[in-house]
């Protein structure tokens, strides 16, 4: 698991520690504040250092200088590396240290400066490859441009991050034979009732099947899109024990019955593995909280709301085990503004 984040002059985080649940995770802001930034930072480490058939048996300094290199540019798309370093007057670094806890200890860290175009300069790392899968899934959903969407990415100069073609990897990998364990079909079970049928691929495409035959997946409301993502995911094995979610506002899109039930798999699956969740949805976190509450377990979780400044270009963070414990919460302040003007129009109609 993922236990923690150092940040110097990275985008918009100028010294910030995260310190991580091995459960669930959030981080809660408005546009722009970084917390896709935080996730796709965490995914393109992990991808660096994850074990695959390309991946050599020892890591150098050399491989891993550039692979991580490609990796943030991959992700982050800047013209160059250094955009990625937070902008002030004069020549600066941004520093990144992250910790993973195995059966011991693991430290990646990296630095690169304004002015690189495309290399970081490693200070310490594992020489070992890890046997973690992440798992990055972006705020629009992915199966109806699935078809074709490998090669054309592999081919052509096409405006998608390197997440969608590493979801897409993970969507392009078949079902295991015969019928699913216990802890998948407590997770595949409310999310196949919600979408009435389950999802199969065939020669590319992705539909649902049901009593009544199968339904193009682009014929689907996106929403219900992003379910089927989630489930095909949970289907063929891509998150497991030993999977790291991370999810970009997976409220998108969908009604609050449907994010009542995204809510619920969160947490169902924060039991198996480590997840991270970002929004902006009070109903999202509302609906965290209150599936906390009611387990008991709120104290597993970490949430992390991160501030705009108008006079810094840098952003505050604030860290709580549970909602309420936030010292502040834009998101909140915004939503009881809502609920006040609301209230004092429905009084001035009476």
């Amino acid at each position: 698991m993922l236990t923690e984040l150092k940040l110097k002059n990275f985008t918009r985080f100028q010294n910030h520690t995260f310190r991580f649940s091995p459960k669930l995770n959030v981080f809660i802001g408005e546009n722009g504040t970084g917390k896709s930034h935080l996730m796709k930072l965490l995914h393109a480490n992990l991808r660096a250092l994850n074990k695959n058939k390309n991946t050599p048996s020892t890591f150098s300094k050399a491989y891993l200088e550039t692979t991580i290199a490609n990796r943030l540019k991959g992700v982050f798309m800047p013209d160059s590396l250094g955009r990625l370093a937070m902008r002030m007057r004069g020549h600066a670094r941004a520093e990144v240290e992250m910790t993973i806890r195995k059966s011991s200890k693991i430290n990646l860290s990296y630095n690169f400066s304004t002015k690189s175009a495309s290399a970081v300069t490693i200070v310490e790392a594992p020489q070992e490859s890890l046997s973690l899968q992440s798992v990055f899934i972006p705020t629009r959903e992915m199966l109806s441009i699935y078809p074709g969407f490998t090669s054309a990415y592999d081919s052509l100069q096409i405006p998608f991050d390197e997440t969608w073609r590493d979801l897409a990897d993970l969507l392009g990998r078949p079902l295991t034979k015969g019928s699913h364990a216990e802890s998948t079909r407590v997770l595949l079970e409310p999310l196949e009732q919600v979408m009435n049928g389950h999802v199969i691929s065939e020669f590319g495409r992705f539909y649902l099947k049901n009593n009544t035959g199968k339904l193009e997946a682009h014929l689907l409301a996106e929403g219900l899109r992003k379910i089927a993502t989630l489930a095909h995911l949970i289907a063929n094995k891509s998150l497991t024990k030993h999977s790291i979610l991370f999810w970009d506002e997976p409220e998108a899109n969908l009604n609050p019955k449907l994010i009542k039930l995204v809510a619920q798999t969160i947490i169902s699956l924060s039991k198996n593995m480590q997840v991270f969740v970002s929004t902006h949805s009070m109903f999202l976190l509302r609906e965290l909280y209150i599936i906390a509450q009611q387990e008991h377990s709120k104290n597993e979780y970490n949430y992390f709301s991160m501030a705009a400044q108008a006079d810094r270009s840098d952003v505050d963070v604030y860290t709580s085990h549970s909602l309420d414990g936030l010292e502040v919460l834009t998101t909140l302040e915004y939503q009881a503004d809502q609920d006040n003007a609301l209230l004092e129009l429905f009084s001035n109609g009476i």
